[in-house]
């Protein structure tokens, strides 16, 4: 019995058709509500350009918020948090580790299926998005096209959410027994990255920069990553309209509103970046977590006790 084999196992039970319908419907669900919102605004007379950079950008905050933010770190996470607590509280722990394997390829064959079968959910999910605002919205086939451009991007930025928050669930789930309390901590630690960092970005600016509280920010970091990889889509750079929205969810853009360029005579075509620190050095920080957590998930199954 070898890694492959665990890791078969785990993507195939992870695979039951009624849980991936379930996470794919709930991954698609905002987007069809939006898509229903976005037709109203778009129902008044707009060029194509405009036409475009207003989907792509409300479709770009979409993406961040929810389809690679909140439902992708909660779904993986959830799913995380029984891997190895379950195993040990069912007695299934104790079999599999008088078995040719290590505990070192038990952990990780876990993980790696775990990590590929969200990213093939998360495929879906993106595509199925796509072709629900192509369904819903009266769009130009450009439109679309600057639409689709972002899904390996924001595939690829979905790709370490799934290693941070997947390796910090399997932590965890190595270090505690209780799948109900590991789930708490670990949805607790979601809302903290994700939503508690608006509170120092936006009403402590000042202390946020002066003690330098951004390198602590898992927001913001995340948010650096994603903008840099947004800019390398073909869709270009979100407009300065809703660059706001970036500011107060992951600040990554000074100022909260778009201010008018008098030099111009119209809005600057960005807004300009906080760059606390280079988008490269939060991706490294997010990996290093990833791998920090991996690592404790190792140490502690191979430090427990098994009966």
């Amino acid at each position: 019995m070898r890694f492959h084999v665990i890791f078969a196992k785990t993507l195939h039970d992870l695979l039951s058709l009624k849980r991936t319908a379930a996470l794919v419907v709930i991954g698609v669900l905002f987007t069809g509500i939006m898509s229903a919102v976005w037709s109203q605004g778009m129902s008044r007379p707009m060029s194509l350009q405009m036409q475009t950079h207003y989907l792509v950008d409300n479709f770009t905050l979409l993406a961040f918020m929810w389809i690679a933010g909140l439902f992708l770190a909660i779904s993986v996470a959830a799913t995380a948090a029984g891997f190895i607590s379950k195993e040990d509280t069912e007695g299934t722990l104790l079999i599999m580790v008088s078995k040719p394997i290590s505990r070192v390829d038990f952990v990780m064959g876990k993980f790696l299926a775990l990590v590929a079968n969200a990213m093939l959910i998360q495929t879906i999910v993106l595509l199925l998005s796509v072709v629900i605002l192509w369904i819903v919205l009266p769009i130009d086939p450009q439109t679309f096209d600057a639409v689709f451009s972002l899904v390996p991007w924001m595939l690829l930025y979905s790709l370490l959410v799934t290693l941070a928050f997947g390796s910090i669930a399997v932590a965890l789930s190595a270090l505690m027994k209780s799948r109900v309390k590991i789930t708490m901590v670990a949805m607790l630690l979601i809302m903290v990255v994700f939503l508690v960092g608006i509170v120092p970005r936006t009403t402590f600016s000042g202390a946020y920069e002066s003690f330098y509280l951004y390198y602590l920010d898992g927001g913001y970091h995340l948010g650096n990553t994603f903008t840099m990889l947004l800019d390398q889509a073909a869709a270009g750079q979100m407009m300065p309209q809703n660059q706001p929205f970036m500011t107060v969810f992951a600040g990554t853009y000074k100022g909260m509103q778009e201010s008018f360029d008098p030099d111009i005579g119209a809005l600057p075509p960005s807004l300009e970046l906080t760059n606390y620190v280079s988008p490269v050095m939060s991706t490294a920080i997010w990996l290093t977590i990833s791998a920090v957590a991996m690592g404790l998930a190792v140490w502690a199954v191979q430090r427990k006790e098994v009966h």
